[in-house]
């Protein structure tokens, strides 16, 4: 820690900044420097930024709690010589708070002697009396000096152990403004601290940095402890407005000495008259405020338990101050008087003591027993919903311990009215609940969270009447009053504010119902302009109920229930509008495939929208389907000798598939409708169900059957098949391929069968198995013929003659895959092999002869075809001939 001695080092140090900081000038040598021109320079500094922000603070906090302009303000803290006491605010160490005060303050002005006068002696003139006159001042007060009539602007810190920052000193300082002109002293207080302190203990902000959780005290023990204070303020003040009904401005007994002028008043007729009068109209008064409790109270909707706590309290207080006023001089005398003249009076005033005596003990007993309900009561003010149900139980026992034990509240009227304060307030605990403080409407928030808080409250209202019924069942006190109340008068505005909210949930369901069926296009069963109206429809209604300025939540206002049937009314149109077209638009749609499943459409759509003759529609179904059965028994019993073959399909894979597609179609059929919880219960639904299984079994059957062909064919010719040639000689005289069309079937049947998940022979098993080889030698030995015959084709027919022998060597290179070579054979890549080989060969002996006969021969001769031969005189004419042009 620091020594005092550099503490006060320090703080000169702030000070001579602060100095320069907030006012930047300095001030002169004269201290009779006038205060405009400070105020006009301050506010030269204020304009260009140069004020400390904490100063600039205090002086608008001044200004708003005073309405004065800012030039005053300054007049007045430079006048009353403050900016030093607003600096220490801000200092460690130094003051922890200030208290302006704005009101009337006497001034004292000394006047002159009027002129003309001439005074008796010299030097004895006489000065007038001086005036004094009433002037609205700020001035700073400790509290205590100055009596408080006006406005106060208070600041203060809680912690002034370091100094106060220039940025985020909000968060360390308090402030506030009182005016006791408006509302008395103690009111303000108690209006401050409720509606301020208290309020931002019990809701913190959200952005803030404290956490609910982590002071449990603050809610437990903190809050109950302000609200109790509140209380206690809001009754002192009450109570201290009342007036001394025995005040009537007579003095009468004042001057009395002794005994014996007492008894020489009761002499006086005249007296006793006006003391009887004096005494009666006291008396008046006096049955006035006791007539209070023989009277049924005027309340609020909105009065809790803890308006008749503080009603007690003031009422106790009310007449123990009314005892404290009978002890007055003025009163025990003048009864005293008129003890002693046996006057009328007594007897009547007797009768009114006694019954001030009994509404004495009666507040007093009242207020003892309602206060030990205090407690339990202020989870219904700070709590919400959610946890007003922990404290029920406790405050319902208190409630009935105070009907088996009070002496005077013990009545069924005053018991019920507190039960009825408690629902009364639970009510209002759940409307500032579901509109967050009275932040929010119903309409602002997310409809899942506001439906959670309805539900809340509504949970509460059973909590409630639950917990009634288990308190009044339990066993206690023996011949004690039984503790039951009329239901309907305690219970009966909380279920009628739960009847609201469940409308308003309803509502809300409606609301969500809509909208998902117009996001699905009610399950693709409007499209179009049909559902845009629709739409625009329910928008329409949903506006009008949801626009509306009333309170939704006032059980008590009718308009909302008009409303409500009114968008009910407009839903219900809607509805019906929906169905018709629904049903216009699928009419024809029962008859085909797709029935059961827009039956399924529909039966959802049929939960919020009118959908007339659903059971036509189950009988239209149906019957289609039962006739989907008949039609593919009909077509399996005439198409099963010679079924159409699916493609690509084998013969016996083809029938087999064909089988099994028709059993597919039709169990899918009678599964959709067994599937279905109304179909299956009707009557119909049996007889297609027999249908079905005999259907069922003949096409089982004709399975099987396919199935024993397959496995029992005669394969013996494969062995042969498979000992062929690879080529063979056609009809037509051309070489082909020799693979038996047998061994294609078979490894055709055994592909398709196996995909069917059926079993295979051994020896279909063994092809299937060689299916890649089978495909390899057939596909190259049809390439091979392919390019032996486009290899031949390309030989032009001049130039044939010569490729003769060739033409000769290249098929016998083919020989052996007509004599030798079979499907079985390990050299048939050898063979395949050469043969292209010997192709490729001939292709390229082929590419060259074809070059020299075009490029050698047939250009040289058509160049020579185009030489002009000229007969030329006087020469010996040349013989050509064939033997001269080769010399």
């Amino acid at each position: 820690m620091e020594s005092p001695s550099e503490q006060e080092k320090a703080r000169e140090e702030f000070e001579n900044q602060l100095r320069y900081a907030f006012i930047k000038f300095d001030y002169p040598d004269d201290e009779e420097e006038p205060t405009e021109k400070r105020r006009e320079e301050c506010e030269r500094k204020a304009r260009r930024g140069e004020m400390d922000p904490r100063l600039e603070f205090t002086f608008q906090l001044l200004i708003d709690g005073t309405g004065l302009p800012r030039h005053a303000i300054m007049d007045h803290v430079f006048e009353g010589n403050m900016l030093d006491d607003i600096n220490q605010l801000f200092l460690p160490h130094m003051r922890n708070k200030l208290l302006w005060y704005y009101q009337d303050v006497e001034e004292v002005e000394q006047r002159l002697p009027v002129e003309g006068t001439k005074p008796r002696q010299q030097g004895q003139a006489k000065l007038p009396p001086p005036q004094v006159t009433l002037k609205k001042k700020l001035f700073l007060s400790d509290g205590w000096d100055v009596k408080f009539t006006g406005i106060c602007i208070y600041m203060f810190r809680i912690n002034v152990s370091k100094q106060l920052p220039e940025e985020g000193f909000h968060k360390d300082l308090f402030c506030g403004i009182l005016n006791a002109g408006k509302v008395g002293l103690v009111t303000a207080i108690e209006r401050v601290m409720e509606h301020v302190y208290m309020n931002a203990l019990a809701h913190p902000s959200s952005d803030g940095d404290e956490d609910e959780t982590r002071f449990p005290i603050v809610k437990n023990q903190l809050l109950p402890g302000l609200r109790s204070f509140c209380s206690a303020l809001k009754v002192c003040e009450d109570v201290c407005n009342q007036v001394n009904l025995f005040d009537d401005g007579k003095a009468v007994m004042a001057n009395l000495q002794d005994h014996n002028e007492l008894k020489e008043m009761t002499k006086n007729p005249n007296t006793i008259t006006m003391l009887e009068e004096r005494v009666d109209e006291w008396v008046k008064k006096i049955m006035e405020i006791l007539s209070e409790s023989e009277q049924l109270r005027r309340e609020v909707d909105s009065s809790g338990p803890q308006d008749e706590l503080e009603y007690w309290k003031k009422r106790g207080a009310q007449f123990s101050q009314l005892v404290s006023y009978l002890q007055d001089n003025e009163v025990q005398l003048t009864l005293t008087c008129l003890q002693l003249a046996n006057s009328r009076s007594i007897k009547l005033w007797r009768d009114t003591d006694h019954k001030i005596t009994f509404c004495y003990n009666e507040a007093k007993d009242n207020a003892k027993f309602i206060q030990a309900m205090e407690k339990c009561c202020h989870s219904l003010y700070l709590d919400d919903p959610v946890k007003i149900n922990d404290s029920i139980l406790s405050l319902l026992q208190t409630v009935r311990l105070i009907h088996s034990v009070s002496q005077f509240y013990n009545t069924s009227e005053r018991i019920s009215s507190l039960m009825v304060k408690i629902t009364n307030q639970m009510i209002e605990t759940c409307k500032q609940y579901i509109t967050s403080r009275f932040k929010e409407t119903i309409w602002s928030q997310e409809r899942m969270v506001v439906r959670e808080k309805l539900l809340h409250c509504i949970n509460l209202n059973k909590t409630y009447r639950d917990t009634y019924i288990y308190v009044k069942n339990q066993p206690f006190l023996p011949n004690v009053e039984q503790f039951s109340f009329s239901e309907n008068y305690v219970f009966g505005k909380f279920d009628t504010f739960c009847k609201r909210l469940n409308k308003i949930i309803a509502m809300f369901d409606m609301m969500d119902d809509y909208n998902n069926l117009f996001e699905k296009r009610m399950e693709g069963l409007l499209l179009g302009e049909d559902l845009e109206d629709a739409m625009h429809a329910f928008q329409e209604a949903k506006k009008a109920v949801t626009t509306c300025q009333y309170d939704y939540l006032d059980y008590r206002n009718n308009e909302f229930d008009k409303d409500y049937q009114t968008f009910e009314a407009k839903t219900n149109t809607l509805r019906e509008s929906i169905g018709n077209t629904i049903e216009v638009n699928f009419a024809s749609v029962w008859e085909t495939p797709q029935g059961i499943k827009f039956l399924t459409r529909f039966e959802k759509v049929s939960q919020k929208i009118l959908i007339t003759k659903l059971k036509e529609k189950y009988d239209r179904v149906l019957k289609y389907c039962e006739k989907e059965v008949d039609k593919i028994m009909k077509m399996f019993k005439r198409q099963k000798d010679d079924p159409p073959l699916p493609r690509n399909y084998s013969p016996i894979a083809g029938r087999i598939k064909w089988a099994r597609c028709l059993m597919h179609n039709m169990t899918e059929t009678v599964e959709s409708v067994c599937s279905h919880p109304v179909l299956r219960a009707l009557p119909a639904a049996a007889d297609m169900m027999r249908k079905y299984s005999a259907t069922r079994t003949l096409i089982h059957n004709y399975e099987d059957t396919m199935r024993a062909v397959w496995m029992n064919q005669n394969l013996c010719d494969v062995d042969d098949s498979l000992n062929n040639t690879l080529l063979k000689i056609d009809e037509s005289g051309r070489v082909a391929v020799n693979l038996d069309h047998t061994i294609k079937l078979l490894i055709r049947e055994s592909d398709c069968l196996v995909k069917m998940d059926i079993d295979l022979p051994i020896v279909c098993h063994s092809l299937y198995a060689k299916k890649n080889y089978f495909t390899i030698v057939n596909d190259s030995l049809q390439f091979l013929l392919e390019d032996y015959l486009a290899t031949l084709r390309r030989v032009k027919l001049e130039v044939r003659p010569l490729f003769l022998p060739q033409v000769v060597r290249l098929s016998s290179l083919l020989l052996p895959g007509l004599k030798t070579v079979t499907w079985t054979s390990e050299d048939w890549k050898e063979f395949i092999d050469r043969a292209n080989s010997a192709i490729k060969s001939f292709d390229v002996l082929v590419t060259r002869v074809h070059d020299i006969y075009s490029n050698r021969i047939i250009y040289v001769l058509a160049g020579m075809q185009e030489v002009s031969l000229v007969n030329l005189p006087g020469l010996v004419k040349p013989t050509f001939g064939v033997l001269n042009i080769v010399s």
